[in-house]
């Protein structure tokens, strides 16, 4: 009898019947024990599971459900549901941070939900939002080229550069491509070929002073120029295309620019709300907490 009862699985089953026994004594009769089933709540369920909230698509989904199907949904809802009703009943959600973390996500996307008809700007205010943030939107400058590399710990710095200089000329005499780059020269630490890079990516491989050289030279996917110097070597250099910085028109990019004021005006609106229900309650702030006398008991540090 003392070996059963040190049985772990035992003191599972007794764990159980206990949870059991607490709930049937504890549930509530009435509402609490009715589950209803209709359009509105299969929709719900349908979305909060997908994570998409699109009432259209899911309402069109759920009307062409064949029998079978729509009952194992209802099945499936009414699971769920039992099983969160039981679960709160036997206060399983109390001290559990997960919970707690998701029912504030939960009104936080409630409060967006309430807002999001009045983040809607009208074109002045696109306009404004345009000029107060226009940085945002520069268009960094962009390079792509090929090397082929000589370097000069390898070979010291007079024969890298011999080496490059009777290399450029094989290259051009040849008809060398931007493709046949990696059939020659030395083993180059980062890329050999670039395509759509930054001064700044460019600067932090190559140095600053070769990368301003770059995107000074011209475009010609025929010819090598060179021998160009950087703090590893020689480099012998062929750009395919330039495309120089510039700040867009509100009109070559009007969509995302409305897409992201509206973005930054659902947040403001819903920060609003959210300072409007906590200002609903009272906040006493233990003395002990040591908070500045400039914190008033009634406001929210």
């Amino acid at each position: 009898m003392k070996s059963i009862l040190k049985d772990p699985l035992i003191h599972f089953l007794l764990l159980g019947a206990v949870l059991f026994l607490l709930f049937r004594f504890t549930a509530e009769e009435g509402d609490e024990r009715t589950i209803n089933v209709d359009q509105e709540a299969l929709l719900t369920f349908l979305q909060y599971r997908s994570i998409a909230f699109d009432r259209e698509y899911f309402e069109s989904y759920l009307e062409g459900l064949e029998q079978n199907k729509l009952e194992e949904l209802i099945t499936q809802y009414v699971r769920e549901e039992t099983m969160y009703r039981e679960a709160l009943n036997l206060g399983l959600d109390e001290d559990d941070y997960n919970i707690r973390e998701r029912l504030v996500q939960k009104l936080q996307f409630l409060a967006e939900g309430f807002q999001s008809i009045n983040a809607e700007l009208t074109t002045e205010e696109v306009e404004h939002y345009y000029q107060k943030n226009v940085s945002l939107y520069y268009v960094n400058p962009r390079i792509t080229f090929t090397h082929v590399y000589f370097s000069s710990s390898d070979r010291g710095r007079d024969e890298a550069m011999q080496f490059a200089q009777n290399k450029l000329e094989e290259l051009n005499t040849n008809g060398a491509s931007f493709d046949e780059a990696v059939n020659h020269g030395d083993p180059f630490p980062y890329f050999v070929n670039y395509v759509e890079h930054t001064p700044s990516l460019v600067a932090s491989h190559l140095g600053k002073n070769l990368a301003e050289t770059l995107f000074k030279m011209t475009p010609d996917e025929h010819i090598w120029q060179g021998p160009h110097e950087s703090p590893y070597g020689f480099h012998l250099i062929m750009v395919l295309r330039v495309q120089q910085g510039k700040q867009p028109e509100l009109d070559e990019i009007l969509e995302r620019v409305k897409e992201d004021g509206r973005t930054e005006r659902l947040r403001e609106l819903t920060e609003a709300a959210i300072t409007e229900m906590i200002a609903n309650y009272k906040i006493e702030i233990d003395p002990s907490l040591k908070i500045s006398a400039s914190s008033s008991s009634t406001e929210a540090p």
